[in-house]
C-alpha cells in the first residue's frame, strides 16, 4: 500500500510554519495536483516556485496557466532548458516569483 498523501497547505499548517518561502517540485505528473494543494500558501505568501516540466505527464503551458490563476502576481522565468527534435526549446524547469 502507498504512503498517505497530504497537501502542501496542510503540511505547512501541521508543522506550524509561519510562512512558506519556496516550493520545489519534481513529482512526475502530479505537479498540478500539488499546486492546487498549495493554493492557500500561494495566495497568502507567494513563495518562490521551481518545478520540473521535463516529464511527458507535465505540461508546461498547463502548469503556467494554473499558477497564474492561483497567484496572478507571479512572473515566470525558464530555468534549465533542453533542445528537442526540430530545434524546439523545452523548459525543463520553470521558476515563478
Amino acid at each position: 500500500m502507498g504512503k498517505p498523501l497530504t497537501s502542501i497547505d496542510k503540511l505547512a499548517r501541521g508543522l506550524h510554519l509561519a510562512r512558506v518561502d519556496i516550493i520545489k517540485m519534481d513529482i512526475k505528473g502530479a505537479t498540478t495536483k500539488a499546486l492546487i494543494g498549495s493554493k492557500e500558501d500561494l495566495q497568502s505568501a507567494s513563495p518562490r516556485l521551481a518545478h520540473s516540466t521535463d516529464e511527458k505527464e507535465d505540461s508546461a503551458d498547463e502548469i503556467r496557466s494554473l499558477v497564474k490563476r492561483l497567484q496572478p502576481s507571479y512572473r515566470m522565468a525558464c530555468g534549465l532548458r533542453s533542445v528537442a527534435a526540430g530545434l524546439r526549446v523545452n523548459p525543463d524547469v520553470s521558476l515563478f516569483r
